[in-house]
């Protein structure tokens, strides 16, 4: 059986095949959320018929709530079942000690559930840099709770909006202490901090295990695994794939 998996986050819109006869994960296309093109259910099935990209459902998480309806008209233009993580599952709310579950933002949900299942996490972090760069709190097995903290690239496009001369350049991570320029002295505060205050929150919480996760988590792959943390670009899926084994 292939299952369509999305995840809908606030940035990007990604869709994945997952196989589940051979478990195995195929990226397929992840045009910005807000890309008035793609958010449209007829162009959706276009795409994955002249492609010839075939499924037998879609499941899907998402925080935009626009997206909810473009894909149910996607899936019925497919003709195949779909499945949103929040309202079409079961979740286990004595696992999520937070004041209103239904507050929580789905991705939470799809992540920790992910963590739990790959990576059986019993105490320690989830740590999502995506379009907010976000904490979550797992102990004995269970969502204690959540940091949510203005993600790199917002906080970067805040910085540099309000200066002309900023804007046209490039900016990423550096292998710098310092800057002595501009542009390697924004490339130090806005990457290398960002990372810097992450692990310093899960330092600050007293948690030795982590797990990375998010776009933006990427350009840190190496920083990561040489903390002694765990990198994981798929974990959103996973948590999708544990619902459909």
């Amino acid at each position: 059986m292939k299952i369509l998996l999305v995840d809908i986050g606030n940035t990007t819109a990604d869709f994945r095949i997952w196989d589940k006869s051979k478990n195995s994960l195929t990226k397929i296309i992840r045009p910005e959320t807000t890309d008035t093109k793609w958010r449209r259910s007829t162009v959706l099935s276009k795409y994955f018929k002249d492609n010839k990209i075939e499924f037998e459902k879609i499941v899907y998480v998402s925080v935009v709530p626009e997206w909810n309806d473009i894909l149910r008209a996607f899936g019925a233009n497919m003709k195949v079942e779909i499945f949103n993580l929040r309202s079409d599952f079961e979740i286990e709310k004595e696992l999520f000690e937070v004041d209103d579950i239904n507050k929580l933002g789905a991705d939470f949900i799809a992540n920790f559930y992910g963590a739990l299942d790959k990576h059986n996490i019993e105490t320690g972090a989830i740590i999502s840099m995506g379009t907010a760069s976000t904490i979550a709190i797992i102990e004995n097995k269970k969502f204690k709770g959540a940091i949510i903290c203005p993600g790199l690239k917002k906080s970067l496009n805040a910085l540099i909006s309000s200066a002309v001369l900023l804007q046209n350049n490039t900016y990423e991570k550096s292998n710098k202490a310092y800057g002595k320029n501009t542009i390697d002295a924004i490339n130090v505060g806005a990457y290398n901090a960002h990372y810097l205050m992450l692990k310093s929150m899960i330092n600050n919480l007293n948690l030795k295990t982590a797990i990375f996760t998010g776009g933006n988590s990427i350009d840190f792959k190496e920083d990561i695994e040489k903390d002694g943390f765990v990198f994981d670009e798929e974990l959103i899926f996973n948590g999708l794939i544990k619902f459909n084994k």
